[in-house]
Protein backbone atom coordinates (compact mmCIF):
# COMPACT_ATOMS: atom_id res chain seq x y z
CA UNK A 1 0.00 0.00 0.00
CA UNK A 2 2.63 2.98 0.84
CA UNK A 3 4.47 2.05 -2.43
CA UNK A 4 1.75 2.54 -4.23
CA UNK A 5 1.36 5.96 -2.36
CA UNK A 6 4.64 6.78 -2.75
CA UNK A 7 4.59 5.79 -6.56
CA UNK A 8 1.03 7.97 -6.89
CA UNK A 9 2.86 10.68 -5.14
CA UNK A 10 5.81 10.69 -7.68
CA UNK A 11 3.28 10.91 -10.68
CA UNK A 12 1.27 13.24 -9.22
CA UNK A 13 4.51 15.55 -9.41
CA UNK A 14 5.15 14.88 -12.49
CA UNK A 15 1.52 15.41 -14.14
CA UNK A 16 1.02 18.18 -12.04
CA UNK A 17 3.68 20.48 -12.37
CA UNK A 18 3.49 19.81 -16.52
CA UNK A 19 -0.21 20.79 -15.87
CA UNK A 20 0.23 23.88 -13.69
CA UNK A 21 3.15 24.84 -15.95
CA UNK A 22 0.66 24.66 -18.93
CA UNK A 23 -2.24 26.15 -17.22
CA UNK A 24 0.11 29.18 -16.13
CA UNK A 25 1.18 29.48 -19.70
CA UNK A 26 -2.15 29.89 -21.18
CA UNK A 27 -3.23 32.23 -18.61
CA UNK A 28 -0.71 34.80 -19.57
CA UNK A 29 0.01 34.09 -23.19
CA UNK A 30 -0.26 36.53 -25.62
CA UNK A 31 -2.74 36.40 -28.72
CA UNK A 32 -1.13 33.61 -31.76
CA UNK A 33 0.14 37.13 -33.67
CA UNK A 34 2.15 38.62 -31.09
CA UNK A 35 3.27 35.49 -29.22
CA UNK A 36 7.29 35.16 -29.16
CA UNK A 37 9.27 31.76 -29.43
CA UNK A 38 9.43 30.12 -25.98
CA UNK A 39 13.48 30.02 -24.72
CA UNK A 40 14.19 26.25 -23.88
CA UNK A 41 16.49 25.99 -20.74
CA UNK A 42 19.27 23.17 -20.70
CA UNK A 43 19.12 19.87 -20.31
CA UNK A 44 21.25 20.00 -17.15
CA UNK A 45 19.51 22.95 -15.95
CA UNK A 46 16.01 21.00 -16.64
CA UNK A 47 18.01 17.54 -15.06
CA UNK A 48 18.81 19.08 -12.04
CA UNK A 49 15.21 21.22 -11.44
CA UNK A 50 13.31 18.26 -12.27
CA UNK A 51 15.58 16.13 -9.92
CA UNK A 52 15.73 18.21 -6.60
CA UNK A 53 11.81 18.90 -7.30
CA UNK A 54 10.62 15.64 -7.22
CA UNK A 55 13.11 14.47 -4.56
CA UNK A 56 11.98 17.73 -2.28
CA UNK A 57 8.23 17.32 -2.78
CA UNK A 58 8.19 13.51 -2.45
CA UNK A 59 11.04 12.80 0.04
CA UNK A 60 8.52 13.29 3.22
CA UNK A 61 5.98 10.76 2.01
CA UNK A 62 8.56 7.86 1.56
CA UNK A 63 10.59 8.64 4.83
CA UNK A 64 6.85 8.16 6.13
CA UNK A 65 6.35 4.99 4.46
CA UNK A 66 10.11 3.59 5.47
CA UNK A 67 9.46 4.51 9.33
CA UNK A 68 6.25 2.67 9.25
CA UNK A 69 7.78 -0.39 7.38
CA UNK A 70 10.63 -0.59 9.50
CA UNK A 71 8.59 -0.21 13.18
CA UNK A 72 8.78 -3.01 15.27
CA UNK A 73 11.53 -4.75 13.08
CA UNK A 74 14.41 -6.19 14.99
CA UNK A 75 13.04 -5.34 17.97
CA UNK A 76 12.05 -2.40 17.97
CA UNK A 77 9.04 -0.40 19.47
CA UNK A 78 6.33 0.27 17.24
CA UNK A 79 5.43 4.13 17.48
CA UNK A 80 3.09 4.63 14.82
CA UNK A 81 -0.04 3.51 15.24
CA UNK A 82 -2.07 5.61 13.43
CA UNK A 83 -1.62 5.49 9.95
CA UNK A 84 -0.27 7.71 7.52
CA UNK A 85 -1.32 10.92 9.09
CA UNK A 86 -0.64 10.54 12.53
CA UNK A 87 2.93 8.70 11.55
CA UNK A 88 2.97 12.55 9.97
CA UNK A 89 2.03 14.04 12.73
CA UNK A 90 4.22 12.30 15.34
CA UNK A 91 7.28 12.88 13.69
CA UNK A 92 6.37 16.63 13.26
CA UNK A 93 5.87 16.53 17.08
CA UNK A 94 9.09 14.58 18.10
CA UNK A 95 11.47 16.26 15.58
CA UNK A 96 10.01 19.09 13.98
CA UNK A 97 9.15 19.69 10.34
CA UNK A 98 12.76 19.17 9.22
CA UNK A 99 12.48 16.10 10.58
CA UNK A 100 10.64 15.12 7.37
CA UNK A 101 13.68 15.49 5.61
CA UNK A 102 16.25 13.96 7.79
CA UNK A 103 18.18 11.80 5.69
CA UNK A 104 17.27 13.20 2.47
CA UNK A 105 21.23 14.38 1.30
CA UNK A 106 21.83 10.75 0.21
CA UNK A 107 18.65 10.26 -1.22
CA UNK A 108 19.30 13.05 -3.22
CA UNK A 109 22.29 11.35 -4.83
CA UNK A 110 19.96 8.18 -5.78
CA UNK A 111 16.95 10.12 -6.71
CA UNK A 112 17.89 13.36 -8.59
CA UNK A 113 19.89 11.90 -11.03
CA UNK A 114 16.45 9.22 -11.64
CA UNK A 115 13.91 11.51 -11.48
CA UNK A 116 15.95 14.17 -13.49
CA UNK A 117 16.24 11.90 -16.35
CA UNK A 118 12.35 11.19 -16.47
CA UNK A 119 11.34 14.77 -16.14
CA UNK A 120 14.02 15.61 -18.91
CA UNK A 121 13.13 12.85 -20.84
CA UNK A 122 9.20 13.55 -20.73
CA UNK A 123 9.76 17.10 -21.98
CA UNK A 124 12.41 16.68 -24.56
CA UNK A 125 9.99 14.27 -26.01
CA UNK A 126 6.80 16.15 -25.44
CA UNK A 127 9.34 19.22 -27.48
CA UNK A 128 10.35 16.75 -30.21
CA UNK A 129 6.89 15.01 -30.63
CA UNK A 130 5.27 18.50 -31.09
CA UNK A 131 7.35 19.67 -33.80
CA UNK A 132 7.67 16.23 -35.85
CA UNK A 133 4.66 14.40 -37.69
CA UNK A 134 2.91 13.41 -34.61
CA UNK A 135 2.11 16.87 -34.02
CA UNK A 136 -1.05 17.86 -35.11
Amino acid sequence: MEARVGMSAHGGVVDGGTSTRKLIHHQHSRPKRQQQPVTQIGTVPQLLAGGIAGAFTTFPLDLVRRRMQLEGAAGRARVYNTGLFGTFRHIIRAEGLHGLYRGIMPEYYKVVPSVGIAFMTYETLKTLLSQGPFSS
